[in-house]
């Protein structure tokens, strides 16, 4: 048994159950698309057809005239939320149309302008307060515009017209009460200069909107009716529309208009938008219920309005339109037995009807298009043998209901989305900036940071990234180095006919363990910021102007490889890029950085590196230091000049194979002492290089203890600095005063220019190779210390002597290289192109007339492509005696301010 699910009381007559489905059908909102039968119907909605909702004109008794009021109460009554409607109820007024039957209407008069505005303002209105979204900007500025009269203005109608719109439009949105709460909220929230600047910027807004960026007046502009264009402005067709001036414009254009702003607002809330999810949970069409229409109340001119309009523009109007009336509109035809007008137990077969014909007499703009006229019969009396069985079949009609919205629109599921969605973004970019440094994944050197596998920060950066931020004063000297980065890119823009290069700065800038020992990185970093700040001194136009890229390749450049797959894309992207420079610690990882970048083209000219193998590993490889095997006959002769003792030598080394510099030096001094005499000996101690650590020997601090104390003969130390403290512990521990002669390699001037560790072991006296000196430091004269005290202050007031750590005058001259490789290409005749090839080529042909007379030594590379190491660089050695300045015990190679020792080994 149905059950029966209103008690309200609707007019019982014939059909009535036919009515309610007639109106369930077209309110129903499909999921897509906008035709309420297409469902049905589909083979009637082909593409390219017309689509439209019918006026349904109820043609009623006396009797029924409770109809649409009853209908109404429906509405309300729906489930599980009502379906928004809005009802006016006609009055008779003085006759506009004949109240015959003629065909021949009467054109639209200026008097039925206003009963027409009332009527849609108090429909938009009802369905508003229903509808808590639905809106109506284009109906009520139109409807606004009407009700304004300018001929008490005091200045020019169209400046008064736009000062009333600006008020109206701050008005409406709410954005202050009055002009004065206004101005005391600006004194008080805002400085000065923002209260300036947001007074300034809303009347712009405003006169943006009215030239066509607000959706209701660019609307207004756009529409059919009366014109628009003319006379070419907004505020010249909204004048045209004022009280004042609508008089000189066509009636029935101008109610077009209005009611096409009506329907174009309805058209808006209801389109399907992705971002606008509230039109899809609109699952029906509101319904607008006229009743006791009439010629002579302007009812029907509203609908025939509806139906004109509804030709003009053929878009699909989401409204149902449900009239009651006496006489069937537009014509008032009396519906007498025998006319054509379908009755209302036929309702949805009249409809169907109507579908099949709607779309040639849309298109052919028929008078009658969007009308479906329905007799109602007069109802049974109560006591008439047929009332029972229409209540009945009235009763048994299901409700009205409002189908759910689709799953994606609802609120909550929205909701949840924007969660997952705003959490998924906020993760993503979490993920992002973890795995670009911090760097935002859009940002500028996002694509040149990387997070390697041990938290380390990998890449390659224009501006002074900071990759250790937790060593501060390496971050001020990557600052800096920005800063003229900067300032030689505005050079290059003020004078284009200078040379403007690129230099890839590539070192360990970083740690594991994060702490701040990059004090010979960042030397190595400001000598080469000493040569951009003497290039930016200059002014002539074959003067390069340098930018330096650092990049950190890791700790001991494990990552190297990596970083120059990066360097891979910006070499190709840059064409101002033209080599590298620096590199850190002859190891494995930076034979196969420099592999990777000979595969992308790329020069390089070492500072620091010196073990033997590494300038045949590429033709485009360079250094300004001397090699390892130098550095061991150099040691070789000068133990032997300085010996009274037995000619025996210790070599002491760490255990690791992966540092290449500490082996091939001790192989070349095994070879180089025996050469000259020497009983040779060698021994290991044990590091904490991951995979290396051998147990089974003792560590330096031990070997100082048990093997240098009590050594007859010479111990040359081939290893790092972290292992020669140790040692020099090991024997200030146990033979401090009586320990045998100790000579150092070259990466103990890193050890010597601390200040507190030279003076810690003073008892322990020691000599060490280095490949420069500068006996004055910063108080020297030179250009390098003299840009060094100004550029960076700090380096020369802290605990490091930067002078004696052979790092910044080897970068330094390293970096000028590369500057006399371009001035002498844009000094040659023949306007050779300035790039990679053309540079690498001029770095082998430094030699003769155009050595460097560098901070180092004189760097000559003998004018031969196979020449990648400067000829008879210079090498120095050194003695330590405490916490003063070490003195030098003589020196071999070329230097402008040094001459060779007579115990010198031959130049090669």
């Amino acid at each position: 048994m149905r059950v029966r699910t209103f008690t309200d009381r609707l007019t019982v007559f014939d059909g009535a159950d036919q009515i309610v489905e007639l109106v369930r059908e077209l309110v129903t909102r499909p999921r897509f698309g906008e035709a309420p039968d297409r469902k049905r119907d589909k083979e009637k909605w082909r593409r390219g057809s017309r689509k439209g909702i019918p006026m349904v004109c109820l043609v009623r008794d006396t009797r029924e005239r409770e109809l649409l009021a009853e209908l109404g109460k429906r509405l309300a009554q729906a489930r599980p939320r009502p379906i928004p409607h809005a009802r006016h109820v006609y009055v008779n007024r003085t006759a506009s149309w004949p109240e015959s039957g003629e065909r021949d209407l009467k054109p639209a008069h200026s008097s039925d302008i206003e009963p027409i505005c009332e009527v849609l303002a108090e429909l938009a209105t009802d369905l508003a307060s229903r509808d808590k979204h639905l809106r109506f900007p284009r109906f009520r500025l139109v409807r606004w515009l009407t009700q304004q009269s300018l001929q008490e203005a005091v200045t020019d109608s169209d400046i008064e017209l736009l000062r009333r719109l600006r008020t109206r439009d701050l008005a409406r949105r709410r954005r202050f009460e009055t002009q004065q709460d206004a101005e005391a909220d600006l004194k008080d929230a805002v400085p000065s200069w923002a209260r300036a600047l947001l007074l300034f910027v809303p009347p712009l807004w405003f006169r943006a909107r009215i030239s066509g960026l607000g959706a209701e007046y660019r609307w207004l502009l756009r529409q059919p009716y009366l014109a628009p264009r003319d006379p070419g402005t907004f505020v010249g067709f909204a004048e045209r529309l004022t009280a004042d001036k609508r008089d000189k414009e066509d009636p029935e254009q101008l109610l077009r208009l209005l009611v096409n702003a009506f329907l174009a607002d309805l058209r808006r809330e209801y389109r399907r938008r992705l971002w606008r999810p509230r039109a899809a949970r609109r699952t029906v069409y509101p319904v607008v219920l006229l009743d006791g229409v009439t010629r002579a109340n302007g009812g029907y001119r509203l609908l025939n309005l509806i139906n004109e309009v509804r030709n003009d523009t053929g878009a699909f109007d989401p409204v149902l339109f449900i009239s009651g009336s006496e006489k069937v509109p537009p014509f008032a035809i009396k519906s007498e037995a025998g006319t054509t007008v379908p009755v209302a137990h036929n309702a949805l077969a009249a409809y169907r009807k109507w579908s099949e014909r709607f779309n040639t007499a849309s298109r052919a703009r028929n008078p009658t298009a969007w009308y479906l006229p329905i007799k109602v019969p007069p109802g049974p009396t109560e006591e008439s043998d047929r009332y029972d069985e229409a209540r009945e079949q009235l009763l048994d009609t299901p409700a009205l209901g409002v189908a759910p919205p689709p799953l994606w629109s609802r609120r909550w599921i929205l909701a949840v989305v924007a969660f997952a969605l705003i959490g998924g973004v906020a993760t993503l970019e979490e993920e992002q900036r973890i795995g670009h440094c911090g760097k935002f994944f859009l940002a500028a050197e996002a694509s040149t940071l990387v997070r390697a596998g041990t938290g380390e920060c990998i890449g390659v950066t224009e501006k002074g990234f900071a990759f250790q931020p937790s060593d501060t004063a390496m971050s001020d000297v990557q600052a800096k180095v920005g800063e003229l980065n900067q300032r030689a890119a505005q050079a290059h823009r003020d004078n284009p006919n200078r040379p403007y290069v690129s230099l890839v700065f590539i070192a360990a800038l970083t740690s594991p363990n994060q702490s701040p020992v990059l004090a010979s990185e960042r030397e190595s970093l400001a000598g080469i910021a000493v040569v951009q700040d003497r290039q930016l001194a200059k002014t002539g136009n074959n003067e390069p102007l340098l930018r330096i890229l650092i990049a950190n390749a890791g700790s001991e450049m494990r990552y190297g490889s990596q970083l120059a797959g990066l360097l891979r894309d910006m070499v190709g992207a840059d064409p101002s890029i033209v080599g590298a420079v620096g590199f850190d610690q002859s190891r494995q990882p930076a034979l196969e950085t420099i592999l990777e970048l000979s595969k992308i083209g790329l020069p390089m000219v070492a500072s620091t590196l010196s073990a033997d193998q590494i300038p045949g590993k590429s033709p485009l490889y360079y250094q300004v230091s001397p090699q390892n095997k130098r550095e061991a006959a150099v040691a070789a002769k000068y133990a032997e000049s300085v010996l009274n003792g037995p000619r025996r030598v210790l070599i002491v080394s760490p255990d690791d194979p992966g540092d290449t510099y500490s082996n091939n030096l001790r192989e070349d001094a095994i070879a180089t002492f025996r050469g000259v005499g020497f009983e040779v000996e060698s021994d290991g101690y044990y590091t904490l290089t991951p995979g290396t650590a051998n147990t089974q020997l003792p560590g330096s601090r031990q070997l100082g203890q048990k093997r240098v104390c009590g050594y007859p003969g010479v111990v040359f130390f081939t290893g790092r600095i972290e292992d020669f403290e140790p040692m020099l512990d090991g024997i200030d521990g146990t033979c401090k005063g009586s320990a045998p002669k100790i000579i150092g390699g070259d990466d103990v001037s890193r050890y010597v220019a601390d200040r507190t560790l030279r003076g810690r072991y003073p008892s322990v006296p020691f000599d060490y190779l280095t490949f420069a000196i500068g006996e004055g430091g910063c108080d020297e004269k030179n250009d390098l210390y003299h840009r060094m005290r100004r550029l960076f202050p700090q380096e020369c007031q802290s605990d490091r002597d930067i002078a004696l750590d052979e790092y910044a005058p080897l970068a330094y001259d390293a970096t000028l290289a590369y500057v006399k490789a371009v001035e002498r290409i844009r000094e040659e005749p023949g306007n050779i192109p300035l790039d990679r090839s053309s540079v690498w080529h001029h770095l082998a042909r430094i030699s003769g007339s155009a050595v460097i007379e560098g901070e180092s030594g004189t760097i000559d590379f003998g004018g031969r492509a196979d020449q990648q190491v400067p000829l008879d660089k210079f090498i120095a050695v050194m003695r330590v005696e405490g916490p003063g300045p070490p003195l030098k015990q003589g020196s071999c190679g070329r230097h402008r301010s040094h001459l060779p020792s007579p115990w010198c080994p031959p130049a090669g």
